[in-house]
């Protein structure tokens, strides 16, 4: 399995040309050949995500004196619905679901009635309530050797700028 996501990129995946302190540029999410793939481009060379895109925003190239940003709520919202039923990915978004209840986006819910004592894995029940939306979240604890890439990838997925 390959857990891997590129930390932002100096250039413009179109273009190839480097991006300048302060410029606004769009990262997206794909999926490629089973893996999830960062892209980043130029503001002048985006014309809208592509079909495969499961994830989207908009950032700034950070100055000297910036500090680096969260992705949006949204996207990152987004990403664990589009993640859902993805077995590859599922500790993944396990461990997504646990940063956006750290953060309060999610709060953890005991699970339906019906649902309780019947589900044949364990799983994690949340609530959105900025979308309305309960999820059920496999608990998939990533296994010893996958670890560090899925932390590699979540900080990506998590941070726009330098810090990823």
């Amino acid at each position: 399995m390959d857990y891997r996501i590129q930390k932002p990129q100096p250039r413009c995946a179109t273009t190839d040309r480097p991006f300048t302190a302060g410029e606004p540029f769009y990262s997206l999410l794909v999926r490629e050949e089973g893996r999830i793939v960062r892209r980043d481009l130029a503001a002048d060379a985006w014309q809208g995500p592509p079909e495969s895109t499961l994830a989207w925003w908009r950032s700034t190239v950070p100055t000297e004196d910036s500090k680096p940003t969260l992705a949006p709520v949204d996207v990152l919202l987004d990403l664990l619905e589009q993640l859902d039923g993805d077995l590859p990915n599922a500790p993944l978004r396990y461990l997504l679901a646990l940063v956006l209840v750290r953060r309060r986006v999610l709060k953890i819910v005991d699970p339906p009635e019906e649902d309780r004592g019947v589900a044949d894995e364990p799983s994690l029940s949340v609530n959105c309530r900025r979308r309305g939306t309960d999820y059920q979240i496999r608990i998939a604890d990533p296994e010893a050797g996958e670890r560090e890439g899925i932390e590699a990838k979540l900080t990506s997925l998590l941070w726009a700028g330098e810090a990823a």
